[in-house]
């Protein structure tokens, strides 16, 4: 009886087992500038391939861990009040693969960075009519043989 038992259990475990075979895992430490854990760091990774998202924390031990991913190329984003969000690019999950990364995150400076996806213009080289005041863009003074741009001049009607 004991081993029909047994066999029904393994039964049970064996599809399990078949649905992780094209998973890996990522896990690893976050650290600050002087090597000191960093708890509670929001982690994202995010197949580029997929765009699924998956998230985890960073636990009392500055350990975190995606245990199953799909078979894949990441991107994995840090984040932290105080710290710089960091981005790690290309990391590669294979069939079976324990990725194990030591996330270093940098102190935040007073500076903001924007990514800019695409630019409109503020003000052109050309005219526009704004009530009774005349707008345009003239060319600015050259130095040294090159325009520095352009520069807005109002005339009033």
């Amino acid at each position: 009886m004991n081993i029909a038992v047994l066999l029904f259990v393994l039964s049970l475990t064996v599809p399990m087992r078949a649905q992780l075979g094209n998973e890996g895992s990522i896990e690893g430490i976050v650290t600050d500038p002087s090597g000191a854990v960093v708890v509670e760091v929001s982690l994202k990774a995010r197949n580029t391939d997929t765009s699924a998202t998956f998230t985890a924390t960073s636990d009392a031990s500055g350990l975190f861990r995606f245990l199953i991913l799909p078979v894949g190329t990441y991107e994995l984003l840090a984040e932290h009040s105080g710290f710089a969000t960091l981005v790690q690019k290309n990391v590669v999950v294979a069939i079976g693969a324990k990725i194990n990364l030591t996330l270093s995150l940098r102190l935040a400076t007073g500076s903001e960075t924007v990514v800019v996806k695409s630019e409109t213009p503020l003000l052109g080289c050309s005219e526009e009519r704004n009530s009774s005041a005349r707008v345009h863009a003239k060319p600015s003074e050259h130095h040294r043989g090159r325009t520095l741009g352009c520069q807005p001049a109002i005339e009033r009607s």
